[in-house]
């Protein structure tokens, strides 16, 4: 399932509470600032597969060299929770900023 289809099924079922329009203004690619989150993952690394996710995620290709490296270094499980985990902290961050419940 895919993070981002997370995120936004949990602010689906939020907007039960919503203003009297029923909108919020829902955060952007932008908002989820991935490369952040894979370089907080790399910095719960250490030794070698630190150094090569380091390097993978400099300059141009970032997302595409890090996922191969991710793949190569056998981290996708890893990886791909620590991911759903970051968008699931910013899913409830957004819900708390707008006043709604969530479970």
């Amino acid at each position: 399932m895919s993070s981002v289809f997370v995120v936004l099924t949990i602010i689906y079922y939020a907007c039960i509470g919503c203003d009297e329009y029923g909108f919020f203004r829902l955060p952007t690619q932008e908002d989820l600032r991935d490369y952040d989150i894979m370089e907080a993952f790399v910095d719960t690394l250490s030794g070698a597969a630190q150094e090569r996710l380091a390097i993978a995620i400099s300059g141009r290709g970032a997302f595409r060299r890090f996922k191969d490296e991710v793949r190569r270094l056998g981290l996708e499980a890893q990886w791909y929770a620590w991911h759903d985990d970051a968008y699931r902290r910013k899913a409830i961050e957004w819900c708390e900023e707008n006043g709604i419940e969530y479970e």
